[in-house]
């Protein structure tokens, strides 16, 4: 089910309460979501062809919401993350990532080019 799909859902069945923000944004993640998936069956074309991760990395761009509370931030991204079928994925406040960024950084100082480090400790396990 895609995420414009479940939050049709959720608006038919009165779990939330219809938003044309909220919509706006479903759309966006639905966008997200196709790029997503095209890049995953791409990934699995080259692995399964070249048994190794050689050109698999796409270059795919998020989405940023942002917004006053109470506004269904939390809800759209849960209803995104739930949606995707994979299970190297990951659901992390914006504010607790980059405390636990600045944290492995205090923790990797002096060592050069310590973002590129964490960069792909979080790409390996993670989509």
């Amino acid at each position: 089910m895609t995420p414009m799909m479940r939050y049709s859902h959720d608006v038919s069945q009165k779990l939330v309460s219809f938003d044309g923000r909220q919509k706006h944004v479903a759309k966006a993640f639905d966008a997200l979501y196709e790029k997503l998936m095209v890049a995953d069956l791409n990934h699995k074309r080259v692995f399964s062809f070249f048994k190794k991760r050689v050109g698999a990395n796409s270059n795919v761009r998020g989405i940023y919401l942002w917004g006053g509370v109470g506004r269904g931030k939390t809800y759209l991204m849960d209803l995104f993350y739930e949606c995707l079928p994979f299970s190297e994925k990951q659901r992390i406040h914006f504010h607790r990532f980059m405390l636990s960024i600045h944290e492995e950084l205090e923790c990797l100082q002096g060592v050069r080019n310590p973002l590129d480090r964490i960069a792909v400790r979080i790409a390996e396990k993670t989509k």
